[in-house]
């Protein structure tokens, strides 16, 4: 059995912070760029061939609001009008499955993340307080 963690190397925004905390005006200016509005503006940082359909909330089809973009991340914007949603800093590190680790550094370096997968057996844990002392 081997162990897979994802490492962030680094964010390609310009503060290197996650997505989720860069302004709300990005994040509103990329929409308006990337559905065609002259006035918005695609930032620099992200790459140019991204798709951020399924980022996008949908309206919903019974006309009582939004239905919840197809990728999930963490929501930019209010609940009741949601710009989109980004990919966020993952919950986990370590995963069993190389399959699974490899989904979440697939959507994030679309995004332009700079990030690995690392590989390793599990390690040992002392059992009890004998076993720690002598580490």
């Amino acid at each position: 059995m081997k162990v897979h963690r994802l490492v962030i190397d680094a964010w390609p925004t310009p503060d290197g912070k996650p997505f989720k905390d860069q302004p709300e005006e990005v994040w509103q200016a990329a929409v308006d760029r990337y559905l065609g509005d002259d006035g918005g503006v695609w930032p620099s940082w992200l790459p140019e061939s991204l798709d951020i359909t399924e980022w996008m909330p949908q309206e919903s089809n019974n006309g009582t609001g939004w239905e919840f973009p197809e990728k999930p991340g963490d929501t930019i914007g209010d609940f009741d009008a949601p710009i989109m949603n980004v990919p966020r800093v993952p919950l986990r590190k370590h995963y069993f499955s190389k399959a699974a680790a490899q989904r979440v550094l697939h959507d994030l370096q679309e995004w332009g993340v700079t990030a690995r997968i690392e590989t390793s057996k599990p390690v040992e844990w002392p059992t009890n307080e004998r076993e720690q002392a002598d580490q």
